[in-house]
């Protein structure tokens, strides 16, 4: 918590404390020293007033995104929203905030500090999953539940010829000649509804119009939709 009156922060700190151990809080009242305490203690989360001496609180969000880029930042000043919001969001402060009184703009801070954390640990576990996609061994494509194709990794890209921007949103029949295409729906599709899983070879096509062996596997997903997995084989 940075704010230059120590006060205001000691307050806010007793708030998110006093009836819940869900909140740990450190203060500062430098805005300079804060830049060291984040990346000494790597905190889940940054709350920072905005009028504050030598640099001001979207400065201080700049130094800090410097070296952490995806740290939640949230804004909580007494100036108006019409003056700082417009400039807060620009440079991409996760949440902003302005003070009020009584206690129900911090009860307001407690729920957005929760969230905007948990959103941020979604977005890095997500990343790391797709991370983890894109380094494996084998073509990884998932279809959502329109058949139209939502992840690929690279793969897969290699293997059919296409970039991610073209091959992302279109059906999963581009991946294979016309005659492949109505054995998925006769063969392939019918078993992973009964089974869950398909095993076998299937006939790829490149964006070029090229035809080649793949070996491999359909996966049903619990949220609808499927993956392929895939290794190639010869060019026909």
């Amino acid at each position: 918590m940075v704010d230059d009156d120590p006060d205001v922060a000691g307050v806010v700190a007793e708030y998110l404390t006093r009836d819940s151990n869900q909140f740990e809080v450190e203060t500062v009242s430098d805005p300079q020293a804060a830049v060291a305490m984040v990346e000494r203690m790597r905190p889940d989360c940054v709350v920072s007033d905005y009028d504050m001496p030598h640099i001001d609180g979207l400065e201080l969000l700049e130094h800090i995104r410097e070296e952490f880029p995806d740290l939640p930042f949230i804004l909580f000043t007494g100036k108006d929203t019409e003056t700082v919001g417009p400039m807060a969001i620009e440079q991409g402060v996760s949440r902003y905030l302005e003070k009020g009184r009584g206690t129900a703009h911090f009860a307001l801070l407690a729920s957005d500090i929760t969230g905007t954390v948990e959103t941020a640990e979604t977005s890095s576990r997500l990343r790391r999953q797709v991370e983890a996609t894109d380094s494996a061994p084998e073509g990884i494509c998932i279809v959502d539940e329109d058949g139209q194709i939502e992840y690929v990794n690279d793969v897969f890209l290699r293997m059919h010829g296409y970039d991610r921007e073209t091959l992302v949103g279109q059906s999963w029949e581009v991946l294979h000649p016309d005659e492949e295409v109505a054995r998925v729906y006769r063969e392939v599709l019918p078993t992973l509804a009964a089974a869950g899983e398909w095993e076998g070879q299937a006939t790829g096509e490149t964006q070029p119009g090229e035809t080649f062996e793949r070996s491999g596997a359909f996966h049903d997903l619990p949220s609808d939709g499927f993956v392929i997995f895939a290794t190639q084989g010869e060019s026909a």
